[in-house]
């Protein structure tokens, strides 16, 4: 994989190597996004709601988190279909939806953190 440049996609197998990169990077900035998100459920926030807590707002979030990994997974694999029937483009395809699903899931944790930006 260290000798593939990504600039000059050619074949397939490159192409499907490439995406998997780009997805590789959303997905590392997903999780900063995640650990930025996680520590800001765990503050409290003024005014608190007596009827609420840091804890509780993190096992929210964090289910909420567990809940998007299993949408994400399962919308990619229905809308790509089984790997064994997706042919040598198959990779390809489902790098691209992991890839685009993971930058929406990205912008949504870091709303969380700065609802105004």
């Amino acid at each position: 994989m260290k000798g593939v440049d990504c600039k000059v996609q050619e074949t397939q197998a490159v192409m499907n190597i490439c995406s998997f990169r780009e997805y590789l990077r959303a997905d590392i900035e997903l999780n900063q996004a995640w650990d930025s998100a996680a520590e800001h459920a765990k503050r409290p926030h003024f005014p608190a709601s007596p009827h609420d807590s840091p804890a509780k707002e993190f096992e929210r979030l964090l289910a909420a988190q567990r809940a998007w990994v299993t949408f994400r997974d399962a919308h990619c694999a229905a809308t790509t279909g089984p790997r064994e029937d997706g042919g040598s483009m198959w990779p390809l395809l489902n790098n691209g939806c992991l890839t685009q699903l993971t930058r929406k899931r990205t912008k949504q944790l870091r709303e969380y953190v700065e609802p105004n930006n």
